[in-house]
C-alpha cells in the first residue's frame, strides 16, 4: 500500500516553507525548532521511537514520489501506511501504542519522526 500525506499544522503553520534552526533529543524528549514565516516555531514530541534528519539530495527518490505529477506544497506532514513505521517489530513499538510518523521538510533536509504522543508547538518568538 502506498503511503498517504497529510497535512499537519503545528502552530498554525501550513504552507510556509521553513528552515531548521535546531533539533535536541536530550532525557525529556526530542524537541525540533523551526524558523517559519519570522517565527520561531518549537514542536515537543516528548519520547520517540526514532527520528532521522537526511540532507535534500540525499532524498531524490522520495521527492520524485512525493511531488509526482503535482506541487506538494507545505512543511508539516502525517504519514500513513508509513513504509519506516512498518519496518518496526511489534517489540520495538511496544512501549509506543499507536505511533504516528511526523514529517518536516525544511529547506535543506527532511526530519522523520516516528512517536505515539502527539506532539506541542508553540510560537517561541
Amino acid at each position: 500500500m502506498p503511503e498517504h500525506f497529510t497535512k499537519w499544522c503545528p502552530a498554525g503553520v501550513s504552507e510556509e516553507p521553513v528552515s531548521l534552526r535546531s533539533l535536541c533529543d536530550d532525557r525529556h524528549g526530542l524537541v525540533v525548532q523551526v524558523e517559519a514565516a519570522g517565527r520561531a516555531i518549537e514542536i515537543a514530541f516528548g519520547r520517540v521511537v526514532a527520528f532521522r534528519s537526511t540532507l535534500e539530495e540525499s532524498c531524490l527518490a522520495f521527492w520524485s514520489r512525493f511531488h509526482g505529477a503535482k506541487s506538494s506544497p507545505g512543511s508539516f506532514w502525517i504519514i500513513d501506511d508509513s513504509e519506516w513505521l512498518a519496518s518496526f517489530s511489534e517489540a520495538d513499538l511496544i512501549h509506543y501504542p499507536g505511533a504516528t510518523h511526523y514529517l518536516i521538510v525544511t529547506d535543506d533536509e527532511r526530519i522523520d519522526i516516528i512517536t505515539s504522543r502527539a506532539p506541542v508547538a508553540r510560537v517561541v518568538r
